[in-house]
């Protein structure tokens, strides 16, 4: 049965590319936020009725040609002029780029609207906003230790390593400089590193997007109180919340399901997790929380 549904999907996948009727901005819903936030859960829930066409993760730099020029994790001050940059971004957003990658999640043939949603774009949402103000965007918050024990289950390392880091001056210049001490202290300390990477996903947006320009959406509040956050946010973006959006709550992401058929733990899913990390490891992954300042987005226990 697996093998035959899998034929039938490579056989349509040209169907499922998305052929969109309206270019327009307004009608671009971005999602954002860090790897194994939760991204995917909420976009299926977005989605569950299929009236948008599904942009997975476009600004990769590694599978996206009109995103190749750039870093894995591009950094832009709010407002930086790049030519090539905005051309690209525009025919992302836009919905006018296709690839196997950008259409692998999409379902649905013929749309008015899209979902982009991207893991890799934290530290430009502010620039995305600038150039993009009629786009709504939502940034989804998942407690840093619970993000970075479903990166480590699948083996992903610290995406912003030292090196990596120092390759963006701007950012130090404009965002991180006071904290390049602490970050050269911890280089060698993955698990610091991690939640470091955290830090930086997260700082830089809420000093560049201001108030009123997107939504703040919290993971742990979302498995507390789905239909009461998930309805504030379907208002929010103009949707009507359906019989449909309510069940795809109640179910675990694409990317959750995979995780659990491989005989992991549950990541990213509508399923909440004991924590993984001795009481020193979470008294250090608050320290390090709180000394970048962003200590109100984590819960205390």
């Amino acid at each position: 049965m697996r093998t035959w549904k899998t034929a039938l999907h490579t056989l349509s996948r040209p169907l499922y590319r998305g052929w969109e009727t309206n270019h327009d901005l307004r009608n671009t819903v971005f999602l954002a936020g860090s790897g194994r936030s939760g991204t995917t859960w909420i976009s299926e829930i977005i989605n569950a009725d299929g009236s948008f066409r599904y942009v997975f993760e476009p600004f990769s730099c590694r599978k996206t040609i009109e995103w190749r020029t750039f870093e894995f994790q591009q950094y832009f001050p709010r407002t930086y002029h790049d030519a090539e940059a905005l051309e690209a971004a525009t025919r992302i957003l836009s919905g006018r780029v296709h690839n196997a990658w950008v259409d692998s999640q999409n379902r649905t043939i013929l749309a008015r609207r899209r979902l982009v949603k991207d893991i890799r774009t934290n530290l430009m949402l502010g620039w995305l906003k600038e150039n993009f103000p009629a786009m709504p965007m939502v940034l989804l918050v998942r407690e840093p230790l619970a993000v970075v024990a479903s990166r480590r289950r699948l083996g992903w390392g610290p995406t912003m390593g030292l090196e990596r880091i120092r390759r963006m001056p701007r950012l130090i210049e404009d965002l991180i400089g006071p904290w390049m001490g602490f970050i050269e202290a911890n280089a060698n300390d993955e698990f610091a590193m991690q939640v470091i990477n955290w830090c930086i996903e997260h700082l830089v947006p809420l000093r560049q997007l201001r108030e009123g320009e997107y939504r703040l959406l919290r993971y742990e509040q979302v498995l507390a109180d789905p239909e009461a956050q998930v309805g504030a946010l379907f208002d929010y973006l103009g949707l009507c919340l359906s019989g449909r959006h309510l069940a795809r709550l109640r179910r675990p992401s694409a990317t959750a399901s995979s995780v659990m058929r491989r005989g992991n733990a549950v990541a990213g899913s509508a399923v909440p997790q004991s924590r993984p990390y001795s009481t020193d490891q979470q008294l250090r992954a608050q320290e390090i929380v709180d000394r970048f300042g962003l200590g109100s987005l984590v819960a205390r226990s």
